[in-house]
């Protein structure tokens, strides 16, 4: 009851922002070109700072804590901070902690990333709304990632983001493996929600399982196609685009089981119509 609480004297309460960042040392000029008082929307969201990984920050990020706040607004990012380029927040405590290297869980929400690694999972980092372009996965294999795990949602929306996400990586050599971590549509759409459910060992269970991305993206496009000539040619079409370096994924022949094909004469036609001389030939990574 909130008669019930007692009045907080004026001394007690924090002092306004422009009064605490002036009372630090920052001049005016500094504080408006900073944009932190550009927003009135702030007070009462969580404030975060998203890093390169060198740890320098660069851009703001706030989160409502009030769950009636519309969807729209329950995140807000400082003004004129852009976030294409961005590397995955939280990317650069991984690399200072020494986490990160031979495994990261790319996941979508920031908030998420803390509610995961708090419950033992410290290896998460967050697109947070950046654009998963092929600069975002040349990136990460640049500052040592070995692999990544794609965690991007059960629902469509999750779907579509984690197809997208595999298109960006497989035309860069330098992209780390690729795997996907199916999340169980039945039990949550979202790793957050695993967690509030009381679901940890099976999202544990989910990230200890995950597969493949060159033949989880086959499967989806198997399935998207109801016609067998179809199925075989849209999947194979999409996998003769790969270098051999990804195309050699096609081993676990998701397309020949799924079409009741053999799977040695499967590998045979493909390599045959969709590599070409001038292709060169490299080992496979995984």
């Amino acid at each position: 009851d909130r008669r019930s609480r007692p009045s907080q004297s004026a001394s007690c309460r924090p002092p306004p922002t422009s009064t605490a960042l002036i009372t630090a040392g920052y001049i005016a000029a500094e504080i408006d070109a900073s944009s932190v008082l550009a927003d009135n929307r702030w007070p009462g969201h969580l404030i975060g700072a998203w890093l390169d990984t060198h740890g320098h920050p660069l851009m703001l990020w706030t989160r409502s804590i009030d769950p009636d706040d519309p969807a729209a607004t329950r995140y807000l990012n400082l003004r004129g901070g852009a976030r294409a380029g961005l590397a995955p927040y939280g990317l650069s405590d991984l690399a200072t902690r020494g986490r990160g290297g031979a495994h990261v869980v790319l996941g979508e929400g920031v908030l998420d990333a803390h509610h995961l690694r708090v419950r033992g999972i410290a290896n998460v980092a967050a697109l947070g709304g950046t654009p998963t372009q092929t600069n975002l996965f040349d990136h990460l294999g640049h500052v040592g990632i070995d692999e990544v795990a794609l965690m991007l949602g059960a629902d469509q929306a999750g779907h579509g983001a984690t197809c997208h996400a595999i298109d960006y990586a497989v035309p860069n050599e330098k992209c780390p493996d690729l795997t996907v971590i199916r999340l169980d549509v039945t039990i949550a759409n979202d790793p957050d929600s695993y967690l509030h459910d009381g679901r940890l060992p099976d999202l544990h269970t989910a990230i200890d399982a995950r597969t493949c991305a060159i033949s989880w993206r086959t499967e989806t496009l198997v399935r998207g196609d109801p016609g067998h000539a179809g199925r075989s040619r849209a999947a194979g079409e999409w996998l003769g685009t790969l270098s051999p370096r990804w195309s050699i994924e096609q081993d676990h022949a998701a397309v020949a089981a799924s079409v009741n094909a053999d799977v040695d004469a499967t590998r045979r036609a493909f390599r045959a119509h969709y590599w070409t001389a001038a292709t060169p030939i490299r080992a496979a990574t995984r």
